[in-house]
């Protein structure tokens, strides 16, 4: 136990200490992230929009691999989610972060934000995101310092600064 209260979990550990491995994603890579967007994205997508195009769905990370935005991320070789960033001259724009479930939840998503946030940082430009409504992933970003900069009836579009 943690003098917080919080119950030390020995996996958790584990997986913070294992150094997450970014590699670009490549074309062939296309039909292991459209399954990584379907297990992850696509529920929530459902619940918002009601529907899942599998066509717009591909478009987009085919986008992000084209132009060298999307990596996989790398557990000890396995493959533990996606990560799209548009580094743009004003800001860094998270594009897609998508956790493998089998990965969610033992701090590999705080851990690459945290990254991100320190290049951010050192590059005096601000992280911005959108998020779906539905999506409890708003949570973890507000949690690390992230505020919502508007709000429309399908996402919240969030920023942190390094102020």
């Amino acid at each position: 136990m943690l003098r917080s209260g919080v119950r030390y979990d020995a996996r958790v550990k584990e997986l913070v200490e294992r150094v997450p491995r970014l590699v670009p994603a490549q074309p062939e890579h296309l039909p292991l992230l459209e399954d990584l967007m379907n297990l992850t994205i696509r529920p929530w997508v459902e619940v918002m929009f009601d529907a899942w195009n599998q066509g717009m769905a591909h478009e987009s990370i085919q986008d992000d691999v084209v132009n060298g935005r999307a990596s996989l991320i790398l557990i000890d070789e396995r493959v533990a989610g996606v990560m799209a960033i548009r580094d743009e001259l004003e800001r860094l724009h998270l594009e897609k972060l998508y956790i493998h479930p089998d990965f969610q939840r033992q701090g590999l998503g705080t851990r690459l934000l945290i990254d991100l946030m320190t290049r951010a940082r050192d590059t005096r430009r601000p992280l911005t995101l959108r998020v779906l409504v539905v999506n409890p992933a708003r949570d973890l970003y507000a949690r690390l310092g992230f505020v919502v900069t508007q709000t429309t009836s399908e996402y919240h579009f969030m920023e942190w600064r390094h102020d």
